[in-house]
């Protein structure tokens, strides 16, 4: 498809490397085919990353409830495009919209609570 000068496959990356690329990141795509629960979501709302991903799992779910971006049909490439086209136009003003939610996200999804949550769940039906 001649998208070298555009695009770069890294394949597997380590830690670093993807914090250095989140922290460079304008957004996150995420174009999955399938997807439970979107945790990639909650790591990009970390470093203020709003979303575009595809109509699959608890992504729909996720990016409404906190208002940190936009879906795209999934396994539809006109859809994806268009709406990155959308995020790109919008420039920074994408990421200002999304900051209330980006925060939200971040402190709802702390992993000491989860487990909490989880624990205070499972104690409840003992």
């Amino acid at each position: 498809l001649d998208l070298t000068d555009n695009v770069v496959f890294y394949g597997n990356t380590g830690r670093d490397e993807i914090i250095s690329f989140m922290k460079s990141a304008d957004s996150l795509v995420s174009a999955s085919r399938n997807e439970s629960i979107p945790m990639v979501i909650v790591e990009a709302a970390r470093f203020g990353l709003p979303t575009v991903a595809t109509d699959v799992g608890d992504c729909r779910y996720v990016i409404e409830k906190y208002k940190i971006g936009y879906i795209a049909k999934s396994e539809n490439p006109e859809s994806l495009s268009d709406i990155m086209l959308k995020v790109m136009n919008k420039g920074k003003l994408f990421r200002k919209e999304s900051k209330s939610g980006l925060a939200k996200i971040s402190n709802d999804f702390v992993q000491s609570e989860q487990v909490d949550t989880l624990l205070r769940c499972i104690k409840s039906t003992l």
